[in-house]
């Protein structure tokens, strides 16, 4: 196996003409990450392997819908010894109303709003986060959240050490 990952359309039938991932080759298990996906659609994807002779097979087609939200977390900013610069944004279809956003963190993995948070103002689609209190040359963990009548979704993960001193 070559090369080996996901493919994913909005037709029933996707292959890597289409968007997809390579995630390595040999045999084995693997993980995907897709990204870009639009708000309320329906997606196919299937696994692909390709061998070394270029011919690819496909695994099992199946298909889902996302949600009618897509949070994103943008990158942090302006870190020092203590705060740091955070924040996001959401895509949603016309009528959901958000409640609340910002971003939340801690020094695990997969923060939560049960963890340190921010409230932020939303506007058009975009929102900024100023994180305080934080410890010197510490790794946070960091996503941007928004909640709203269904519940709580979360951003990509980000991943940041403080500065070892208040002196930047």
């Amino acid at each position: 196996i070559t090369a080996r990952g996901v493919c994913w359309s909005t037709m029933s039938n996707p292959t890597i003409i289409d968007n997809h991932t390579i995630d390595g080759g040999g045999l084995g298990s693997f993980t995907s990450t897709i990204t870009g996906l639009i708000p309320n659609t329906e997606y196919y994807i299937a696994a692909y392997a390709t061998n070394n002779a270029g011919v690819t097979g496909y695994g099992i087609v199946r298909n889902f819908i996302t949600d009618p939200i897509i949070v994103t977390t943008h990158s942090v900013t302006l870190v020092t010894g203590t705060t740091a610069k955070c924040g996001g944004s959401v895509d949603a279809d016309d009528g959901i109303e958000i409640l609340q956003c910002g971003v939340c963190w801690g020094i695990t993995s997969n923060p939560t709003i049960n963890d340190n948070y921010t409230i932020d103002e939303i506007g058009e689609g975009e929102f900024t986060s100023n994180l305080t209190d934080l410890t010197l040359n510490t790794t946070y963990y960091v996503r941007a959240y928004i909640t709203y009548n269904q519940g709580v979704l979360y951003g990509d993960e980000k991943v940041f050490t403080t500065k070892t001193s208040v002196i930047t």
